[in-house]
Parts: structure tokens; sequence; C-alpha cells
């Protein structure tokens, strides 16, 4: 079996938090832009990131908004200043 699930950009972004995600799809942003879907463990949300370490929140089905990828990361894993 090929394990073809993509892990770079979320290494990228969060390399001591990725045992808190599942792999879950590749999607697009555009017919150009690859996204890499993880849901998190425990909130079940999802990030989106690119591999230019973009990240993507889904604000209706298949339309994405640009954010800061920290903190979308922190809302994704209810972690709130």
């Amino acid at each position: 079996m090929i394990d073809d699930r993509i892990w770079e950009p979320l290494l990228d972004l969060a390399p001591e938090d990725i045992d808190a995600f599942m792999w879950m799809f590749e999607g697009e942003l555009n017919e150009w832009t690859p996204l890499q879907a993880y849901k998190h463990r425990i909130t079940r949300r999802y990030i989106f990131l690119d591999h230019q370490g973009r990240a993507f929140d889904e604000v209706r089905p298949a339309r994405f908004e640009e954010v800061e990828p920290r903190l979308l990361l922190e809302e994704v894993m209810g972690v709130w200043s």
C-alpha cells in the first residue's frame, strides 16, 4: 500500500503538534494551488494549507479565505489567548 498523505505543509507550520491532526485529503484552491486538508483529532476542525505555507479557512463549502497561519492553527486547536 502506498502512503500518499502529504504532511510537509503542516510539519512546516507546527511540527510539535503533528500528532494532534489527521491528514484527510488534497483539494484545490484553484487549478494551480493544491490544498492539504488536516483535521484536528479533538476539535474536529479543519486547517487547509498550501505548499507555500499559506493557510485557508473554509468560509462556505468550497469557498476559502486566506488567513494568518498561526492564528488559524490556534483556533483549530482550541487555543485562544
